[in-house]
């Protein structure tokens, strides 16, 4: 029947048991677990939506602020590299649909004509709502379960121009913090009250621009590892390309700056689970991290990404879109300084 769930909030779901019993798994793995186990994980399976409706909003769900900007840029980036017809679009984890069917609508119709549009998508639910969304462009999109198999799709030579919005704060996480002894990682595992953690030393750090030594004692980290190797294994194929990237974080200090405890948290019905709730409701609830942009950069670099700018929302909206309205200054000032963007190319 599983174990007992943390707080009487229910029972630690069977299929999570099964993976305790061998003792505690590390906390990237019962993210990886939580978020895309094939039959029980909440993207794979129980994803609510994107929205009012579901457990989170994002920005293409408030405002088309960001679609248009992202249209404008991909117009320049066209124009600048010289990047000839068909222009094959990559979308990592479109969502609801929202921002790609923005973006569509936003370019010029002569520059729409000639898109053809892919999007890398693993939940089955997520690509329900994203085929409704884009049911007028359905024509000029196909989706993949992953990159590899996107890029794998595109003819011989094609510059694709590849873009993702909170795409990367959903990648598992390793959880570190400094003791007197070293570096000790975050393990989970199985206790009489409910999920509970323990800690495994001395640990070695994975690469990673952020400095321990800044961290006081107790201080929790997370270290984004799987992003590294997902990185390895899609951009070493990958010939020439533009990516944009916006998502919430920043540097060290920008994303720990009072945050003794780190950055993961979770959402349930838009109400934000911190602290022992981020073990409630495993696969039934999203998982996320602040993004270390200095990492993105760095293990880009490490297989031929290089950084042509790095800014914060806000900018990157008022270089490239014209919207005024409450939704779209909401997303310069308040959210302009949280989420980053940052452009890199493959050539």
């Amino acid at each position: 029947q599983g174990l007992p769930g943390p707080r009487g909030k229910g029972m630690i779901p069977d299929w999570l048991t099964k993976k305790l019993a061998d003792g505690p798994i590390s906390f990237e793995r019962f993210m990886e677990l939580a978020l895309f186990h094939p039959d029980h994980g909440y993207y794979t399976r129980n994803i609510r939506g994107v929205g009012q409706r579901g457990d989170f909003a994002t920005s293409p769900t408030l405002s088309l602020a960001l679609s248009s900007a992202i249209a404008g840029w991909m117009e320049r980036e066209i124009k600048a590299l010289g990047i000839r017809p068909p222009f094959q679009l990559v979308e990592l984890g479109p969502g609801d649909g929202s921002l790609a069917r923005g973006i569509l609508t936003a370019l010029p119709w002569n520059v729409r004509r000639k898109c053809r549009l892919h999007l890398v998508e693993v939940s089955g639910p997520l690509q329900q709502q994203q085929e409704t969304a884009l049911g007028k462009f359905r024509r000029r999109v196909h989706w993949h379960d992953s990159l590899k198999a996107a890029l794998e799709s595109l003819p011989t030579g094609t510059h694709p121009i590849i873009y993702s919005n909170e795409f990367f704060d959903a990648f598992p996480v390793r959880i570190f913090q400094r003791s007197a002894d070293g570096l000790e990682e975050l393990m989970v595992e199985g206790q009489e009250s409910g999920l509970g953690e323990s800690w495994e030393d001395p640990v070695v750090l994975p690469p990673t621009q952020l400095d321990p030594n800044q961290f006081a004692e107790g201080h929790r980290f997370e270290v984004a590892a799987s992003i590294r190797q997902w990185m390895q294994e899609n951009f070493t194929q990958l010939e020439r390309g533009s990516l944009l990237t916006i998502d919430y974080g920043g540097s060290q200090a920008e994303i720990y700056h009072r945050r003794p405890q780190g950055t993961v948290r979770g959402y349930f019905f838009h109400n934000v689970q911190t602290g022992p709730a981020v073990y409630e409701n495993p696969g039934r609830q999203d998982l996320t991290a602040d993004v270390h942009f200095d990492d993105l950069e760095a293990w880009g670099a490490e297989v031929g990404v290089a950084t042509i700018a790095r800014e914060a929302q806000g900018s990157f909206l008022s270089l490239f879109s014209e919207d005024s309205s409450e939704a779209a200054d909401f997303l310069r000032s308040s959210a302009g300084e949280a989420f980053k963007v940052l452009i890199q190319r493959k050539e």
